[in-house]
């Protein structure tokens, strides 16, 4: 049995440790209900970020990895590489949703990564 929760929570955060690392690790850290699987900031005031979530509390292994799971990619070449961006359309929705929805951030993404370059 699966259930899903949407909760509102806030974190402490100075801006100078503010990367995904550290806000994933004080997230993680919290007594919440079970697995994120939507995030979203929705205020900044100070050292402290809130956010709304949704967690899904299952018996069932999950197919995805937690949103605070970090990998970061190791910088191997100076070849140009393949990135993707998925955005499900809900709970339980493994393809994405339509083409527009995500064009603003993908593109962010996009800039950001040719930035770094």
């Amino acid at each position: 049995m699966s259930q899903v929760y949407t909760k509102d929570f806030a974190i402490q955060c100075p801006l100078q440790q503010r990367s995904w690392r550290k806000i994933a690790q004080e997230i993680a850290d919290l007594p919440l209900p079970g697995v994120p699987i939507r995030l979203i900031l929705t205020k900044v005031e100070g050292d402290t970020l809130t956010f709304e979530s949704s967690f899904i509390d299952t018996d069932r292994e999950p197919v995805w990895s937690s949103l605070l799971d970090i990998n970061i990619r190791q910088r191997v070449s100076s070849q140009p590489f393949v990135a993707v961006s998925i955005i499900p359309t809900g709970v339980r929705a493994e393809i994405g949703g339509f083409a527009g929805d995500a064009t603003p951030s993908t593109n962010l993404l996009g800039a950001a990564l040719m930035e770094r370059r």
